[in-house]
């Protein structure tokens, strides 16, 4: 699948959505650590932009590996796609360039996100 993406090389007008329950700095080479900031995002701000970026046909990159993220994104009224992609870091690292991407942490114990952030690359 990630090598189509690579061999198609998207247009402009097709966006990616990348939605993930881990995010390390192994992602980034040491210099692009400093240029990462993360925004909380409300819930139903979330939701409401999640479900525009499916209307839009935006690519949604399913990376969450977390029953509980699952769950809690399927409580919320977030519908991804039920196929979860596997990449390595490297995969990660080429598509995340002009990517959205939402990190989504959820307490094991909680039923509902605690905390969406977007994650912008900067540069």
């Amino acid at each position: 699948m990630l090598l189509e993406e690579r061999q198609k090389r998207p247009s402009k007008e097709a966006g990616r959505v990348i939605v993930m329950d881990w995010f390390t700095p192994a992602v980034l080479t040491d210099s692009e650590v400093a240029l990462v900031k993360f925004t909380e995002v409300p819930l139903k701000v979330f939701v409401n932009e999640f479900n525009d970026y499916v209307a839009q046909g935006m690519k949604i990159f399913n990376m969450v590996n977390s029953r509980e993220v699952a769950l809690a994104l399927r409580v919320a009224g977030v519908k991804l796609p039920s196929d979860r992609v596997e990449m390595t870091i490297d995969d990660v690292r080429y598509i995340a360039p002009g990517s959205l991407i939402f990190y989504v942490y959820v307490d094991d114990k909680a039923s509902e996100p605690l905390k969406i952030y977007k994650i912008e690359l900067k540069g």
